[in-house]
């Protein structure tokens, strides 16, 4: 039983997030709550295994964080893969609100 609710808990928390505001949220769980997951592979970072099957590296080398990507602008979001003018903005827009401090918790 404990082993269903570790697992349950662990797969819960590539797609939501629980705690207060943004503290110690990556970059997959901000596109995951932002419902832009098709972003998530340009974040995500994988390994093959002896076999040749994909394993997804865990920790944050080589990845972008939270930080760096509410600090593009734009033509730094475009540059990294995101095409879509509405969703550059959106995220634009979200790192403004958190920089003023509006975000209500």
């Amino acid at each position: 039983m404990l082993d269903i609710v570790s697992d349950t808990v662990r797969q819960g928390a590539l797609i939501g997030w629980v705690g207060y505001g943004f503290e110690g949220m990556d970059t997959e769980i901000f596109f995951n709550r932002m419902a832009m997951y098709e972003y998530c592979a340009l974040v995500q970072k994988y390994r093959k295994d002896r076999g040749g099957k994909k394993l997804k590296i865990k920790g944050t080398k080589g990845r972008i964080q939270l930080y760096e990507l509410l600090q593009m602008n734009e033509d730094a979001l475009q540059k990294m893969g995101i095409k879509n003018k509405v969703h550059r903005k959106r995220i634009v827009a979200m790192a403004q609100i958190i920089q003023e401090g509006t975000f209500e918790k």
